[in-house]
């Protein structure tokens, strides 16, 4: 023990004596480089006097403004080092070649982030814990983007995927190929599952089939899910859906007023039958026609108002014949401002059509 006292104290006067890369000082202090505290504080730095922060077990300089950029490498070729990034002082820079892990003692990495030395294959930041953050934020500048498109009913394929409860495990205990859909297989401890969380989700396996895009494989072989990738699906079937519920909304009420129409006439007929004389419209003679034709036509006399109207197939009305009498009356349909081709008719009494029939025009 004498002999190592004595062969340091050699080496700190020999470091002490030629300033070295080594200095011990009398307090205590350990100086590595070749200034002493004293000329550091000399030093002028852009005009700004430069004193060190005596309050620090360690300080590690280098040759930025103010003697920032200091930086401890591990190894050979700078490949792994820790320090202040050079230029941007008061910034924190770890760097290593091949990535960077986190352990805080427990038997399973915080986090990890390793470089893969497949070519094409996709670098993870990994956390093996929960994470929370106050927002997550996602890139989505269109600036970013390119071959922009619709997504064109991807929602259909939401169909093919079962949400699923699930006790999700630690990768160490993942089972084999074989056994992860043969559930009835599997056996779990009961101490595992004790004050465990039940998830929901999807089976990445599944989803695999049916959005690949979505999923992604690390090297050793585990799936994960991109699940934020599924909002713009989920959007575009909500938009979907809510189209479809408008469309609906729109045949319901068209219904409705075909319905409530049906019912008033219904009323009507009703009203009608309480006639003496219940109302009536012959086949027009002749048909087909090409100058004109006569369509015979009874009218009850408690009857208010009668027409008779012409219209096309499609439903479109194009003439309308007044009927002034009651009784049997004759209307005259004359062929001019008609073109060829199949017409209908309708004889309406207080508002309620009677009946309806169909002529032809031929010349």
């Amino acid at each position: 023990m004498k002999m190592k006292l004595i062969t340091l104290g050699i080496l700190v006067l020999s470091a002490s004596a030629t300033f070295a890369q080594l200095q011990v000082r009398q307090n205590g202090h350990v100086i590595i480089g070749d200034k002493t505290i004293s000329s550091q504080s000399a030093r002028i730095v852009s005009g700004t006097p430069f004193t060190p922060d005596t309050t620090l077990t360690m300080t590690i300089t280098s040759s930025g403004s103010y003697n920032t950029g200091g930086v401890i490498g591990f190894g050979s070729n700078g490949e792994v080092s820790i320090g202040e990034l050079k230029n941007r002082d008061n910034v924190l820079r770890l760097f290593a070649k091949r990535g960077l892990i986190y352990n805080s003692g427990e038997t399973t990495d915080v986090f990890r982030y390793t470089k893969s030395l497949v070519a094409g294959a996709s670098t993870q930041f990994e956390f093996f814990t929960k994470v929370s953050a106050p927002v997550f934020v996602t890139d989505s500048d269109v600036r970013l983007k390119t071959d922009i498109k619709q997504m064109g009913g991807l929602w259909k394929r939401l169909q093919d995927l079962t949400p699923v409860s699930y006790i999700l495990h630690d990768k160490s205990s993942l089972i084999s190929d074989e056994e992860q859909y043969a559930s009835a297989t599997k056996e779990v401890k009961a101490t595992e599952l004790e004050n465990t969380r039940r998830s929901y989700g999807l089976v990445a396996q599944e989803v695999r089939e049916v959005f690949p895009e979505l999923v992604y494989e690390n090297e050793e072989g585990v799936l994960g899910l991109d699940y934020q990738g599924f909002i713009p699906i989920l959007i575009e079937a909500v938009n979907n859906l809510s189209q479809t519920v408008a469309e609906q909304r729109q045949l319901i009420s068209e219904q409705q007023a075909v319905l409530m129409k049906m019912q008033g006439q219904q009323e009507k007929q009703v009203s009608l039958q309480s006639f003496d004389v219940i109302a009536s419209m012959d086949q027009n003679r002749p048909n087909p026609f090409s100058v004109s034709t006569e369509i015979k036509c009874l009218v009850p006399q408690e009857a208010a108002h009668a027409v008779l109207n012409l219209y096309d197939l499609r439903g479109k009305q194009l003439k309308s014949f007044p009927i002034e009498q009651t009784g049997e009356v004759s209307v005259s349909v004359s062929a001019d401002g008609l073109e060829d081709g199949m017409y209908l008719y309708a004889l309406i009494v207080d508002g309620v059509e009677v009946e309806s029939r169909r002529m032809i025009i031929s010349r």
